[in-house]
Protein backbone atom coordinates (compact mmCIF):
# COMPACT_ATOMS: atom_id res chain seq x y z
CA UNK A 1 0.00 0.00 0.00
CA UNK A 2 2.74 2.34 0.82
CA UNK A 3 4.52 1.64 -2.76
CA UNK A 4 1.36 2.69 -4.51
CA UNK A 5 0.61 5.95 -2.19
CA UNK A 6 4.41 7.10 -2.95
CA UNK A 7 3.94 6.60 -6.54
CA UNK A 8 1.05 8.65 -6.67
CA UNK A 9 2.31 11.18 -5.11
CA UNK A 10 5.56 11.25 -7.32
CA UNK A 11 3.05 11.73 -9.57
CA UNK A 12 1.23 14.27 -8.37
CA UNK A 13 4.15 16.54 -7.74
CA UNK A 14 5.38 15.73 -11.97
CA UNK A 15 2.37 17.36 -12.70
CA UNK A 16 2.72 20.17 -10.71
CA UNK A 17 6.16 21.10 -11.72
CA UNK A 18 4.73 20.62 -15.70
CA UNK A 19 1.69 22.69 -15.09
CA UNK A 20 1.41 26.35 -16.34
CA UNK A 21 0.55 27.83 -12.93
CA UNK A 22 4.12 27.06 -11.81
CA UNK A 23 6.10 28.34 -14.47
CA UNK A 24 3.76 31.61 -15.03
CA UNK A 25 4.19 32.78 -11.17
CA UNK A 26 7.98 32.12 -11.86
CA UNK A 27 8.27 34.22 -14.57
CA UNK A 28 6.60 36.60 -13.41
CA UNK A 29 8.74 36.42 -10.03
CA UNK A 30 11.46 37.11 -12.38
CA UNK A 31 9.89 40.19 -14.04
CA UNK A 32 9.25 41.48 -10.88
CA UNK A 33 12.52 41.25 -9.50
CA UNK A 34 14.16 42.96 -12.90
CA UNK A 35 11.45 45.73 -12.50
CA UNK A 36 12.27 46.92 -9.10
CA UNK A 37 16.12 46.37 -9.90
CA UNK A 38 15.51 48.82 -12.73
CA UNK A 39 13.58 51.25 -10.31
CA UNK A 40 15.66 51.46 -7.98
CA UNK A 41 19.00 51.87 -9.82
CA UNK A 42 17.30 54.64 -12.15
CA UNK A 43 16.43 56.45 -9.27
CA UNK A 44 19.75 56.06 -7.39
CA UNK A 45 21.10 57.32 -10.81
CA UNK A 46 18.39 60.24 -10.64
CA UNK A 47 19.45 61.39 -7.11
CA UNK A 48 23.09 61.02 -7.52
CA UNK A 49 22.76 62.95 -11.19
CA UNK A 50 24.91 60.67 -12.70
CA UNK A 51 26.58 62.09 -15.81
CA UNK A 52 26.39 65.43 -14.63
CA UNK A 53 29.48 65.90 -12.26
CA UNK A 54 31.32 69.03 -11.74
CA UNK A 55 35.04 69.18 -11.69
CA UNK A 56 36.63 71.42 -8.67
CA UNK A 57 38.52 74.42 -9.91
CA UNK A 58 41.60 75.38 -8.32
CA UNK A 59 41.17 78.06 -6.03
CA UNK A 60 44.58 78.47 -4.49
CA UNK A 61 45.99 81.94 -4.36
CA UNK A 62 42.33 83.80 -5.92
CA UNK A 63 40.79 86.48 -3.48
CA UNK A 64 37.54 85.25 -2.33
CA UNK A 65 35.16 87.20 -4.85
CA UNK A 66 37.29 85.86 -7.63
CA UNK A 67 36.19 82.05 -6.81
CA UNK A 68 32.93 83.09 -6.07
CA UNK A 69 32.44 83.96 -9.65
CA UNK A 70 34.24 80.79 -10.85
CA UNK A 71 32.28 78.64 -8.83
CA UNK A 72 29.10 80.07 -9.48
CA UNK A 73 29.92 79.35 -12.93
CA UNK A 74 30.38 75.93 -12.01
CA UNK A 75 27.19 75.99 -10.49
CA UNK A 76 28.97 75.38 -6.81
CA UNK A 77 29.21 77.24 -4.03
CA UNK A 78 31.42 77.82 -1.11
CA UNK A 79 31.94 78.52 2.78
CA UNK A 80 35.29 80.15 4.61
CA UNK A 81 35.69 78.15 7.28
CA UNK A 82 38.56 79.01 8.35
CA UNK A 83 41.94 81.35 8.19
CA UNK A 84 45.89 80.73 8.78
CA UNK A 85 48.75 82.53 8.28
CA UNK A 86 51.42 82.17 5.07
CA UNK A 87 54.22 84.25 5.09
CA UNK A 88 54.39 83.97 1.28
CA UNK A 89 51.18 84.63 0.22
CA UNK A 90 48.32 88.05 0.39
CA UNK A 91 46.44 88.47 3.01
CA UNK A 92 42.96 87.28 1.60
CA UNK A 93 44.07 85.19 -0.61
CA UNK A 94 42.53 81.11 -0.51
CA UNK A 95 45.05 78.96 0.97
CA UNK A 96 43.35 75.71 1.21
CA UNK A 97 40.34 74.16 -0.36
CA UNK A 98 37.76 70.61 0.43
CA UNK A 99 37.28 68.93 -1.66
CA UNK A 100 40.82 69.90 -3.60
CA UNK A 101 40.89 70.53 -7.52
CA UNK A 102 40.19 68.16 -9.73
CA UNK A 103 37.55 66.30 -7.95
CA UNK A 104 34.35 65.33 -9.10
CA UNK A 105 31.22 66.49 -7.43
CA UNK A 106 27.41 67.09 -7.87
CA UNK A 107 26.33 70.38 -8.75
CA UNK A 108 25.24 72.62 -6.06
CA UNK A 109 28.33 71.01 -3.96
CA UNK A 110 29.69 73.54 -1.04
CA UNK A 111 33.53 73.64 -1.13
CA UNK A 112 35.07 74.32 2.14
CA UNK A 113 37.52 77.62 1.64
CA UNK A 114 40.81 78.30 4.44
CA UNK A 115 41.85 82.33 3.96
CA UNK A 116 44.89 83.30 4.07
CA UNK A 117 44.90 86.24 7.38
CA UNK A 118 44.86 89.72 6.38
CA UNK A 119 46.84 90.28 10.18
CA UNK A 120 50.30 89.35 10.02
CA UNK A 121 51.44 86.91 12.77
CA UNK A 122 52.99 89.40 15.86
CA UNK A 123 56.42 87.30 17.05
CA UNK A 124 57.90 87.67 20.01
CA UNK A 125 61.69 88.56 20.02
CA UNK A 126 64.04 86.74 22.85
CA UNK A 127 66.68 88.31 24.66
CA UNK A 128 69.42 88.61 22.05
CA UNK A 129 71.81 90.95 23.69
CA UNK A 130 75.42 89.77 24.42
CA UNK A 131 74.59 86.80 21.54
CA UNK A 132 77.26 86.80 19.14
CA UNK A 133 76.35 88.12 15.79
CA UNK A 134 76.16 84.90 13.78
CA UNK A 135 73.91 83.02 16.66
CA UNK A 136 71.78 85.80 16.90
CA UNK A 137 70.81 86.35 12.99
CA UNK A 138 70.34 82.49 13.35
CA UNK A 139 67.92 82.71 15.47
CA UNK A 140 66.27 85.32 13.98
CA UNK A 141 66.04 83.91 10.60
CA UNK A 142 64.25 80.55 12.59
CA UNK A 143 62.15 82.99 14.01
CA UNK A 144 60.95 84.32 10.56
CA UNK A 145 62.61 87.52 10.92
CA UNK A 146 65.06 89.00 8.05
CA UNK A 147 68.18 90.98 9.14
CA UNK A 148 68.08 93.96 7.00
CA UNK A 149 71.73 94.89 8.03
CA UNK A 150 74.04 95.36 10.62
CA UNK A 151 75.55 98.52 12.22
CA UNK A 152 79.25 98.42 13.89
CA UNK A 153 79.84 100.32 17.35
CA UNK A 154 83.08 100.60 19.05
CA UNK A 155 82.67 98.12 21.63
CA UNK A 156 85.25 95.86 23.81
CA UNK A 157 84.07 92.45 22.81
CA UNK A 158 83.99 91.87 18.68
CA UNK A 159 80.65 90.62 17.24
CA UNK A 160 78.84 90.83 20.06
CA UNK A 161 75.39 91.85 19.89
CA UNK A 162 74.53 95.46 21.56
CA UNK A 163 71.18 95.89 20.63
CA UNK A 164 68.08 95.03 17.97
CA UNK A 165 66.68 96.86 15.73
CA UNK A 166 63.16 97.54 14.22
CA UNK A 167 63.39 100.44 12.33
CA UNK A 168 64.21 103.43 14.96
CA UNK A 169 62.87 100.71 17.61
CA UNK A 170 65.58 99.50 19.81
CA UNK A 171 63.82 96.39 21.07
CA UNK A 172 63.67 94.94 24.48
CA UNK A 173 63.14 91.20 25.02
CA UNK A 174 59.67 89.56 24.83
CA UNK A 175 58.81 92.36 22.37
CA UNK A 176 56.26 91.29 19.42
CA UNK A 177 57.25 92.37 16.30
CA UNK A 178 55.28 91.52 13.13
CA UNK A 179 56.17 88.27 11.33
CA UNK A 180 59.11 88.43 8.29
CA UNK A 181 59.55 91.84 9.52
CA UNK A 182 63.45 93.30 8.77
CA UNK A 183 65.61 93.62 11.71
CA UNK A 184 68.71 96.09 12.38
CA UNK A 185 71.49 94.26 14.28
CA UNK A 186 73.89 96.54 16.48
CA UNK A 187 77.85 94.77 16.45
CA UNK A 188 80.45 95.37 18.47
CA UNK A 189 83.66 95.71 17.06
CA UNK A 190 86.91 96.48 18.92
CA UNK A 191 89.73 97.60 17.43
CA UNK A 192 92.79 95.90 18.23
CA UNK A 193 95.43 98.21 15.88
CA UNK A 194 94.57 101.83 17.61
CA UNK A 195 95.57 102.54 21.02
CA UNK A 196 93.54 105.52 22.96
CA UNK A 197 94.03 107.04 26.18
CA UNK A 198 90.52 107.07 28.15
CA UNK A 199 89.40 110.70 28.63
CA UNK A 200 88.30 111.38 32.53
CA UNK A 201 83.97 112.17 31.86
CA UNK A 202 83.75 113.11 35.58
CA UNK A 203 80.98 115.66 35.90
CA UNK A 204 79.58 115.02 32.65
CA UNK A 205 75.78 114.55 31.72
CA UNK A 206 75.13 110.72 30.16
CA UNK A 207 74.53 112.30 27.00
CA UNK A 208 77.71 114.60 26.90
CA UNK A 209 79.49 111.13 28.31
CA UNK A 210 78.17 109.18 25.47
CA UNK A 211 79.24 111.82 22.93
CA UNK A 212 83.04 111.55 24.34
CA UNK A 213 82.96 107.69 24.30
CA UNK A 214 81.99 107.95 20.76
CA UNK A 215 84.64 110.75 19.90
CA UNK A 216 87.39 108.34 21.34
CA UNK A 217 86.15 105.46 19.64
CA UNK A 218 85.40 103.79 22.92
CA UNK A 219 82.36 101.59 23.42
CA UNK A 220 79.36 102.58 26.06
CA UNK A 221 79.09 99.16 28.59
CA UNK A 222 76.60 101.04 31.08
CA UNK A 223 74.84 103.76 33.30
CA UNK A 224 74.26 103.22 36.71
CA UNK A 225 72.08 105.48 38.08
CA UNK A 226 72.26 105.79 42.42
CA UNK A 227 68.54 106.32 42.19
CA UNK A 228 65.94 106.37 39.43
CA UNK A 229 65.40 109.41 37.63
CA UNK A 230 61.82 110.31 37.11
CA UNK A 231 61.74 110.90 33.95
CA UNK A 232 64.72 111.94 30.70
CA UNK A 233 64.66 115.35 32.00
CA UNK A 234 65.40 114.64 35.30
CA UNK A 235 68.30 112.27 33.93
CA UNK A 236 70.53 115.20 32.58
CA UNK A 237 70.22 116.33 36.70
CA UNK A 238 72.69 113.24 37.46
CA UNK A 239 76.96 113.61 36.97
CA UNK A 240 79.29 111.46 36.31
CA UNK A 241 81.13 110.81 39.81
CA UNK A 242 82.62 107.43 38.81
CA UNK A 243 84.27 105.54 35.74
CA UNK A 244 85.97 102.01 34.35
CA UNK A 245 88.46 101.71 33.63
CA UNK A 246 89.86 105.43 34.98
CA UNK A 247 91.11 108.14 32.87
CA UNK A 248 94.75 108.37 31.84
CA UNK A 249 94.88 104.51 31.11
CA UNK A 250 95.92 103.78 27.68
CA UNK A 251 93.11 101.06 25.99
CA UNK A 252 92.54 99.88 22.32
CA UNK A 253 89.91 100.97 20.50
CA UNK A 254 86.47 99.85 21.41
CA UNK A 255 87.01 99.17 25.19
CA UNK A 256 83.44 99.49 27.18
CA UNK A 257 83.44 102.08 29.91
CA UNK A 258 81.25 101.62 32.69
CA UNK A 259 79.62 105.15 34.49
CA UNK A 260 78.30 105.72 37.19
CA UNK A 261 76.11 108.77 38.23
CA UNK A 262 74.35 110.49 41.06
CA UNK A 263 72.55 113.91 41.49
CA UNK A 264 75.57 114.92 43.67
CA UNK A 265 74.66 113.16 47.26
CA UNK A 266 77.10 110.64 46.46
CA UNK A 267 79.34 111.82 49.51
CA UNK A 268 82.89 110.47 48.10
CA UNK A 269 82.25 112.56 44.95
CA UNK A 270 80.84 116.13 45.90
CA UNK A 271 84.46 117.22 44.48
CA UNK A 272 82.97 117.19 41.13
CA UNK A 273 79.79 118.91 41.01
Amino acid sequence: MSHILCLIDMKTIWNFLKSRFLWFNILAAIILVAVICWVVFWRLDVYTRHGEAVEVPDLSGMYVEEAELILKDCNLGYEIIDSVYIRNMKGGEIAEQAPVAGTKVKKNRKIYITVNSKQRKMVMVPNLVGESRRKVQSNLKTLGFDVDSVRYEPYEFNDEVLSVMWGDSVLAAGARVPDGSQIILVVGQNDMSIEVVVPSFLGMTLPEAKKTIEEYRLGFGAAHFDEVPIDGVDSLNFRVYQQTPDAGLSVYGGKAVELKLSKGTHEMDEEFF
